[in-house]
């Protein structure tokens, strides 16, 4: 029984191979590949801009320095313009912050910031320098998936990068 069974089915496959035959006037289709065009650029990830507005912006260095975020810090000091009303709001390593800003092109402006009032004693100087420098803010860049605020004079004054969650 089990020689009948497999004589059918080579019988079968072989009148399915029979009936897709190319004749020589027909091309075979060409052959599917992953491989894409080489003239075709894939943007990178960091070719890709991240946008300004909407995006969690997490401060990582101050002036130059690092910042690290201390035991008593209950989150990180971050960074969020919204593009529906022109709020800026974040929190800046004690306390929450929240502003208006204005954007041409690479100028931006940060007015009105108002906070909380918590203190918090090994926090408050960076707390300060960072609220500070949000406001002497003229002009920024954004480089691949970071954030850079210059001050008048074109000196860096804050980095941030993006966090997706």
């Amino acid at each position: 029984m089990k020689a009948a069974n497999l004589l059918r089915l080579v019988c079968a496959a072989a009148l399915l191979v029979g009936c897709t035959s190319i004749s020589s006037e027909q091309s075979a289709p060409a052959p599917y590949s992953l491989v894409k065009d080489a003239s075709a650029k894939v943007p990178a990830i960091s070719d890709v801009e991240t946008s300004l507005t909407n995006t969690y912006w997490k401060l990582i260095e101050l002036n130059g320095q690092p910042v690290v975020i201390m035991s008593s810090q209950r989150k990180e000091a971050y960074l969020q313009l919204r593009k529906e009303n022109q709020v800026v709001r974040g929190f800046a390593g004690c306390n929450n912050f929240s502003g208006t800003y204005e954007t041409t092109n690479s100028q931006i402006s940060l007015t009105a910031l108002m906070t909380t009032r918590k203190a918090c004693v090994d926090i408050m100087s960076t707390e300060v320098q960072f609220l500070s420098l949000l406001e002497q803010a003229t002009s920024f860049k954004i480089i691949g998936e970071s954030l850079i605020l210059l001050n008048g004079s074109g000196d860096i004054t804050a980095e941030f990068a993006a966090v997706y969650f």
